[in-house]
């Protein structure tokens, strides 16, 4: 085949999703355009959105250039549970997602070996009842939860430039707003603002994948919608979700207590891997909790001095890796003494042996109609998020068993109600569901009602769950690949005209 007869596939957005996807085209011999809003990696701070509600109080959450947000992130691998994918999302509803857990599975295995270069798998997440856990859990309700971190975490950086030297990959530089349809149903182009002549400007294809993250892609959509009815029909923006993160309760032991394994040891064959357990609900515990789960990781501490004066340092510290931290904030660390306990215990495990410790939650938000993306008359776009009472409250069930499961081990604890905050993985806005009612791609990732667009970012996830959503998104990064690879091998595409 002349190169000149391949279908063009065109990626908005070089983050975890789009940068699998495009190395991954490229790799394959496809003709791949990337866009990204400039070459550098830097943090990404719009100045077109609008939060109302508990909003974001992080630095940043989003990255620019070639990587994206993946060259800030930390990296941890966690996996969703099957009751996260098949159980009902309500009471005699459908499942949460239209897909077996069967199949994400096997993407995760290939997202674990991308991830990790090939040294963690789907094993390594799992751990048996009670294995390693230090604290004596009730069984019967709870079981660990695993979350391994790299030393040095991944970023698709380094294989969009392999891609771009070793097999072609064409990558453009711009902001990309919107798409260009013929009709309503077959996109044409990406139009935005070129960099860094600040012209408008338009990119061609055949296929198109959205990646620009969980609001990225649907801030792009949305404005497509403004002139699509076909889109417009959609619930593009809605029903965002989170998992809500935070310092929850603080404890004294009765005792000193060993609690590495759980604190984070290392792990893997090479040592460049640590593995923190967690504890969440079994399966058919979950009514504890008002059918969501929940993931507690505990921390060391110095006291029972309330979190929250620190929080903002910690915001600071790991949102920047990679950016300079001034001897001004290494110096605060020395104020805040449980940050500094658990960077270096996390790190080196210097304080295994503890008698206070911290109670840090991964919180699974369900999805709710007032938590939305929506575009203004002016073309800005209001973002309203918030923790709901239900939220809250299915935590409270949750944190009141496992505290009560721990009454022979804990002197006296304190609840931190109110520190919830944004884990920084909205998703939801361009979710995956079974009818156009539900959600807005289908199970192959392909918005509903178009022939040739799709989405594969962190917007797809129709829920959260409790974990960080990285591996999640690389899962189905992978799925989308293969759907791209049976529409260009079905060749049902039109011919594009240039």
């Amino acid at each position: 085949m002349r190169a000149d007869d391949r279908k063009r596939v065109c990626i908005v957005g070089g983050g975890l999703a789009g940068g699998i996807v495009a190395a991954r085209m490229a790799a394959a011999g496809h003709r791949v355009t990337l866009i990204e809003q400039g070459m550098t990696p830097a943090p990404l701070m719009p100045t077109d959105e609008t939060w109302e509600g508990d909003g974001l109080k992080s630095a940043f959450t989003r990255g620019e250039g070639l990587g994206g947000s993946s060259n800030f992130w930390h990296g941890g691998l966690i996996a969703l549970d099957a009751s996260d994918i098949e159980a009902p999302g309500c009471p005699g509803g459908s499942p949460k997602y239209p897909i077996s857990y069967a199949r994400l599975c096997g993407y995760y295995r290939q997202a674990l070996h991308l991830l990790s270069d090939a040294e963690i798998s789907m094993d390594d997440l799992t751990a048996a009842d009670g294995e390693g856990v230090s604290v004596a859990i009730d069984q019967a309700l709870f079981e660990p939860k695993v979350l391994i971190f790299p030393s040095k975490p991944f970023s698709t950086k380094s294989l969009l430039e392999n891609a771009q030297r070793r097999d072609g990959l064409e990558i453009v530089t711009m902001t990309a707003d919107t798409l260009l349809f013929d009709g309503e149903s077959r996109a044409t182009a990406v139009q935005g603002i070129a960099h860094p002549s600040g012209q408008s400007t338009t990119v061609a294809a055949d296929l198109f994948v959205l990646c620009a993250g969980g609001i990225g892609s649907v801030k792009v959509l949305l404005n497509a919608a403004a002139v699509n009815p076909a889109l417009a029909k959609l619930p593009i923006g809605r029903n965002i979700t989170d998992h809500p993160t935070g310092f929850v309760f603080k404890a004294k032991l009765k005792a000193r207590r060993n609690l590495k394994r759980m604190f984070g040891s290392a792990y893997g064959k090479t040592g460049h891997f640590r593995r923190r357990l967690g504890i969440k609900l079994k399966d058919d515990s979950l009514g504890i909790a008002a059918h969501r789960n929940h993931a507690l990781y505990l921390r060391p501490a110095f006291s029972m001095r309330n979190p929250r004066d620190y929080n903002v340092l910690k915001n600071r510290l790991v949102w920047h890796r990679g950016a300079k931290i001034t001897l001004w904030e290494k110096l605060q660390l020395f104020r805040y003494l449980d940050l500094l306990m658990e960077a270096l215990n996390f790190r080196f495990g210097v304080f295994p042996s503890v008698r206070y410790i911290a109670g840090f939650v991964f919180a699974e938000q369900f999805p709710a109609e007032t938590n939305c993306i929506v575009r203004d008359a002016d073309g800005r776009f209001t973002i309203h998020w918030r923790i709901s009472k239900p939220d809250t409250a299915s935590l409270e069930g949750f944190l009141g068993a496992f505290l009560h499961s721990q009454k022979d081990l804990v002197e006296e604890f304190v609840l931190f109600s109110d520190l919830l905050d944004s884990g920084a993985h909205h998703s939801g806005g361009c979710r995956i569901a079974s009818t156009p009612t539900d959600g807005v791609v289908d199970e192959d990732l392909r918005v509903f009602g178009t022939t040739n667009l799709f989405v594969a970012d962190g917007s797809v996830l129709a829920y959260t769950g409790h974990a960080n959503t990285g591996l999640t998104i690389a899962a189905f990064a992978l799925m989308c690949v293969d759907s791209l690879q049976r529409e260009l091998t079905a060749d049902r595409l039109p011919t594009r005209v240039s």
